[in-house]
């Protein structure tokens, strides 16, 4: 017996994270077209509809703990597009195995 397709997506919505469905609707020609992503509290796990994991939204500016996927660990700040560290290198996220919460940095009085 096969995995059910979304098994990946099922054990992370088990887990407490967001799943997004994607929805869909024919135009005039009768062809289908994406309308957008919506959150779906209660997912139904069709196989014909498309889920994902609702993306992550960063706060421009804003410092952030990561863990690389070679497993070095840094604060990185986004800039709104992507995390830039040490010598300018930008990341995307995908380059992260974990991001941690918003840091709240500032100096001492």
């Amino acid at each position: 017996m096969e995995p059910h397709k979304h098994k990946d997506l099922i054990i992370a919505w088990a887990n407490g994270t967001k799943i997004q469905k994607e929805v869909l609707m024919r135009n005039w020609k009768g062809e289908l077209q994406t309308l957008g992503w919506l959150d779906d509290p209660h997912p139904s796990w069709s196989e014909d509809t498309k889920y994902r994991i609702k993306p992550r939204k960063f706060k421009k500016g804003a410092f952030y703990p990561v863990r690389l996927n070679n497993n070095d660990h840094a604060v990185l700040v986004y800039d709104g597009e992507s995390f830039i560290g040490d010598c300018y290198a930008h990341y995307p996220e995908s380059a992260f195995s974990w991001i941690g919460e918003e840091l709240s940095l500032g100096w001492p009085d």
